[in-house]
């Protein structure tokens, strides 16, 4: 059994602006995957797919005779190595699936002696590839234990693992798997560990993944990193992973994108391009406060790690980055190369604790390098409330040094994020031109202003003076001066009216006009919610603001100025204004939703954003607790139904079954109707 989907519904409503989230029954489906693994040795010709199943714990006994097509070691059984070693001579045009037997499990104990467990430049070429290719495999890795030269899967199933007699040997040490081949697909890999890295991709690995599993050090410090991506590897892919506890030192990180990964100079400057990590967890959450060559219960290391190499499409979505500390960072680029459409978004940041200077920012972009394309930072959630050790949530020092009067784009946009618990600039700007920073909110335990006064014209050096956003000098958004409210009142009829003023004092950039202001509500000194957009303002005036806030408080203001590039470019975040008249807004109706959660199959046409679908066309209704065939595409709908009395706003759907994904963006749900949408989803095996 497990857990298909567990819808969210988040909206925002003309009165109560607070992110509203409600979570609706479960329902739940079995998945059964017809027929199991037969236990043999021998292979299973079927459809040109060679099935190789390993059925022993021996670390490096070779395959008798790579090439007849039988995975088979001396002592009449098959090792991982010999499995791999088989695959990589199969002959084109026959899949190379190898999986475990049933019933097997332990730790793959990997002896320092290579001459024995690893192939050696005394290895018949023909039969297996030599595993020193120039330079090693990687810094810090001669060789591999498990080298891959051939496409194929390799399934672990969660049950082996791998494990070096020396791990602490020292810098001389070898890879768990080097990736050599394009398309390589490595699942359910749990704690994998060498007394190096423990999966290094090539440049030849082109299409490969990592899917599945979980590995947390506890045993020693060791292992440098967990994943290195050598320059000139192209769409690889990490997905539905748990790892961490790794030792932070030089030529480290959980995951490591680097020319250092690269001792072949002959690729060293490639860059490495369409890098996709979905859904994994960087765990440092300590179990010890010890990190030793016995105990790395305690350790901590950046999680992803770029160093000098290009980067040309990276996606990091719905990850989790937790407990980060000391020396390390969620994601460090300072001191990578150029990069181009980097995705950051719908992650989860929690109790970053990696230092309190702008210098230890949880996510640093390459410093003093172009950034083209377009790149995001978006719908992330960075909560570091539950600690005071982290000083700057972004740090951007981008390449447009002296850019005071011109406005030159960043191709950067910083968008509807949540930040909290951050004691110094949240989001702090330097050299960037212009870059845009709108929609994002500001919890309580934010480090903003200690007071309600003048947070747009902040002073001080970057490591020390405080703010949400801080456009660093006029190298970054001509440090922009925003417009600000002298006047918000909750009007009777349910609306909020704002007077707002340019801001004509200070030497640094005057918006041009029209400009867009964002507003926000908070409590006291930050900006908890956001309220809305008002565009095509030109000269004080007063307006109202598009949705309500939840009580008394104070409103703040955000200004965004168009220039010919065109991408906008962001002031820091306005003085406040307390709200008069705010008891009327109790007077306002609250909203009542629901939202209905149904499974379909057979379905012969849909669209996974078509409004008011209650059930697609041809389909036939799954009940609860249904099996369901792998491979078989299953349609989810989800109607939103607004039984209250106010219009619901900007409704977000979203499910565990994209990992967390928005389904859908409804606009708005008028009271006594129903919107909804659809999603198709096909059953893994």
């Amino acid at each position: 059994m497990r857990n298909l989907a567990d819808p969210v519904i988040e909206t925002r409503t003309s009165v109560d602006q607070r992110w509203r989230r409600l979570a609706f029954g479960v329902i739940i489906f079995s998945l059964m995957a017809l027929g199991v693994a037969a236990p043999f040795v021998t292979p299973v010709h079927a459809a040109g797919v060679l099935n190789l199943v390993v059925d022993t714990l021996d670390a490096g006994t070779r395959d008798t005779d790579p090439g007849d097509g039988v995975c088979m070691t001396a002592n009449n059984n098959c090792s991982l190595r010999a499995a791999i070693e088989e695959g990589n001579v199969t002959a084109a045009g026959t899949e190379v699936e190898i999986t475990v037997l049933p019933g097997l499990s332990g730790t793959i104990v990997m002896s320092t002696d290579k001459t024995t467990h690893m192939a050696d430049t005394k290895v018949d070429k023909n039969k297996e590839p030599d595993r020193y290719p120039a330079g090693g495999v990687g810094w810090y890795n001669a060789s591999a234990y498990f080298f891959i030269t051939r496409t194929m899967t390799i399934d672990l199933d969660n049950r082996l693992h791998t494990r070096a007699t020396a791990e602490a040997a020292g810098d001389t040490g070898s890879a768990a798997f080097f990736v050599d081949a394009p398309d390589v697909k490595l699942r359910n890999f749990s704690s994998i560990f060498s007394n190096e890295c423990s999966i290094i991709f090539s440049q030849a690995s082109d299409g490969s993944s990592l899917e599945g599993g979980e590995t947390i050090n506890s045993a020693n410090n060791w292992s440098t990193s967990m994943i290195r991506i050598r320059p000139g590897a192209e769409r690889i892919t990490i997905r539905n992973y748990r790892m961490g506890r790794f030792a932070s030192k030089t030529y480290s990180g959980l995951i490591r994108l680097s020319s250092s990964s690269d001792p072949d100079t002959t690729h060293r400057n490639d860059p490495i391009k369409d890098v996709t990590i979905e859904n994994v967890v960087f765990d440092d959450t300590p179990a010890s406060s010890t990190c030793s060559a016995t105990d790395g219960r305690g350790c901590t290391d950046t999680a992803i790690d770029i160093y000098v190499v290009a980067v040309h499409g990276l996606v990091v979505k719905d990850c989790e980055f937790i407990n980060q500390g000391t020396n390390s960072h969620a994601i460090d680029a300072h001191d990578g190369g150029a990069l181009s459409n980097w995705d950051i978004r719908d992650n989860l940041f929690k109790d970053i604790k990696t230092g309190g200077s702008y210098l230890d920012a949880a996510i640093y972009f390459p410093r003093d390098k172009a950034m083209t394309g377009t790149s995001y930072i978006r719908g992330n959630v960075m909560d570091n409330s539950g600690t005071t050790a982290q000083h700057t949530a972004i740090y951007i020092y981008g390449d447009h040094a002296g850019t005071t009067t011109s406005s030159l784009p960043s191709n950067v946009y910083i968008e509807d994020n949540q930040f909290d618990g951050y004691h110094g600039q949240t989001v702090l700007l330097d050299h960037t031109s212009s870059l845009t920073v709108r929609r994002n909110t500001f919890g309580v335990a934010s480090g903003a202003q200690a007071t309600t006064t003048t947070e747009e014209t902040i002073t001080g050096v970057a490591d020390s003076a405080k703010g949400m956003v801080r456009n660093y000098g006029a190298s970054a958004n001509r440090r922009l001066l925003t417009w600000y409210p002298t006047v918000a009142n909750a009007t009777t009829s349910c609306e909020l009216e704002v007077t707002v003023n340019p801001q004509t004092a200070g030497s640094y950039g005057t918006p041009k006009t029209p400009v867009t202001l964002d507003f926000y509500y908070t409590r006291q000194n930050t900006a908890e919610t956001y309220l809305g957009s008002v565009g095509n303002l030109t000269a004080a005036t007063t307006v109202t603001v598009p949705h309500l806030p939840t009580g008394p408080g104070y409103i703040r203001v955000q200004t965004h100025s168009p220039v010919d590039d065109g991408q906008v470019e962001s002031s820091q975040l306005s003085r406040t204004v307390s709200i008069t008249n705010s008891a009327n807004l109790g007077n306002c109706d609250q909203p009542f939703f629901n939202l209905e959660l149904r499974a379909w199959r057979d379905v012969s046409h849909a669209s996974p954003n078509h409004a008011s679908i209650l059930a697609p066309g041809g389909g036939t209704e799954i009940p609860t607790d249904s099996v369901l065939t792998p491979g078989e595409e299953v349609w989810f709908t989800y109607t939103v139904t607004n039984d209250g009395v106010t219009p619901l706003q900007d409704v977000r759907v979203r499910d565990s079954l994209g990992h967390g994904q928005m389904i859908c963006l409804i606009p708005v749900v008028q009271p006594n109707q129903s919107e909804g949408c659809a999603e198709s989803y096909t059953v893994s095996p």
